[in-house]
């Protein structure tokens, strides 16, 4: 009886084992997979994008920061930075768009009045999105068809969370520097989306 009972033990822990085992592997599975699939990355890196923004509104913030803004600020950063770990920087796209945000922040700095910066950042903001639609563009012509229709679904979430957002600021009253936060928060939104792309593109080459 006894040695039944012990039977019936072991086969209950060599069956608990077994599935520990499974599930152990699977997490391997799912964790390789994730580190491993572009679009997963990229989709990873833009929800964790969203939620750093919107925590605190830390792009829309006026006056001086408090910790929390801060903390987010630093996260913001090492996102960028994550990104970018991963991009080619001798690629014609992040050039491009590297130097268009280097020229800005040259620009902008030298600007007068708020109608000058204001000129400034829809101009910015303009060739943003045109460099963000010229990577978008390569991709459609670059990725197999099935994998165009993932990327493409993808940034379809995005510009529905955009366009919220967006709304969202439009909401807020910040007297004459409202376009002004607008136009910024939008070029931020879009610069890194355009990252993202191109480190899509970079992959999928």
């Amino acid at each position: 009886m006894l040695a039944e009972r012990n039977l019936v033990v072991k086969k209950i822990i060599i069956f608990l084992s077994v599935i520990l085992i499974s599930l152990f592997v699977i997490g391997l599975y799912k964790n390789k997979t994730a580190n491993t699939d572009p679009l997963m990355q990229v989709d990873n890196y833009q929800n964790q994008y969203w939620d750093t923004v919107k925590k605190h509104n830390v792009l829309i913030q006026v006056g001086e920061f408090d910790s929390s803004a801060k903390r987010d600020l630093n996260n913001l950063k090492r996102l960028y930075g994550k990104v970018e770990d991963k991009i080619n920087k001798d690629s014609d796209f992040y050039k491009e768009l590297n130097n268009l945000k280097k020229g800005y922040d040259k620009d902008i700095e030298k600007a007068q009045t708020q109608m000058e910066m204001n000129m400034l950042s829809g101009e910015y903001l303009e060739n943003t999105d045109k460099i963000l639609n010229e990577v978008y563009q390569q991709i459609s012509i670059t990725v197999e068809s099935e994998d165009f229709e993932k990327i493409k679904a993808s940034e379809i979430r995005w510009v529905k969370e955009l366009k919220d957002y967006q709304k969202y600021i439009g909401q807020q009253d910040f007297g004459s520097i409202g376009g002004l936060i607008f136009a910024k928060t939008s070029q931020d939104i879009r610069h890194f989306r355009t990252l993202l792309l191109i480190y899509y593109l970079e992959q999928m080459s």
